[in-house]
């Protein structure tokens, strides 16, 4: 019983140090990375973040990006309503709800439609 238990340790460790072998062996080299990078180009569909711009106002007054709080939430916010094209539909179906209450709010702050 000693000789299989030792036995299926020796078979285990000897595994695990070829998994780890074999995995040091296939880094990626910058001519893949390239080669995945120009296929992903030829899908026509690629995913990349946008920058947040320097100065933002909302409702003329301006966001306050250097919190970074706000900052990370803006970023999620440009990154949900650019590639989550239902959100932004449904975002264009509530507008008709809400703006009527925000058009009079905007007009006593003389800030024009």
């Amino acid at each position: 019983m000693k000789i299989l238990k030792k036995g299926l340790m020796l078979m285990g460790l000897l595994c695990l140090a070829a998994l780890f072998i074999n995995a040091l062996q296939q880094t990626p080299t910058k001519n893949k990375i390239n080669e995945n990078t120009e296929s992903k180009k030829e899908n026509g569909y690629n995913v990349y973040a946008l920058e947040v711009p320097d100065y933002l106002n909302f409702a003329g007054e301006p966001v306050p990006l250097k919190d970074p709080d706000i900052l990370e939430r803006m970023d999620k916010e440009l990154l949900v309503n650019t590639y989550w094209q239902s959100n932004g539909l449904l975002m264009f179906k509530r507008a008709q709800k809400y703006f009527p209450i925000i058009e009079p709010i905007l007009a006593k702050q003389g800030i024009p439609r």
